[in-house]
């Protein structure tokens, strides 16, 4: 399986052959993240309200670089592994 690429800006996953963010334009991509959520319907979600997201897709959740959630501090804790 090819590895798809995690945008640093708005999390959007794209497809591993990108040059730049399909969902925000932005050449800050990356192979290095961990886990993500499909968000069908942003409007309705508040998860992607917390994310700052606004487009349907597939949003990477930690950038394995920095281990930075993109969720705010008091929602992490749901998303926290309980192996380390």
């Amino acid at each position: 399986a090819e590895s798809r690429l995690a945008c640093r800006e708005c999390h959007y996953i794209n497809d591993s052959d990108s040059q730049a963010c399909t969902s925000c334009g932005s050449s800050s991509l990356t192979e290095d993240w961990a886990g993500y959520v499909v968000i069908p319907h942003p409007i309705e979600s508040e998860i992607a309200n917390e994310m700052n997201v606004s487009e349907p897709g597939g949003y990477a959740l930690k950038d394995a670089n920095t281990g930075m959630l993109s969720l705010p501090p008091e929602r992490r804790a749901a998303f926290k592994s309980p192996i380390g």
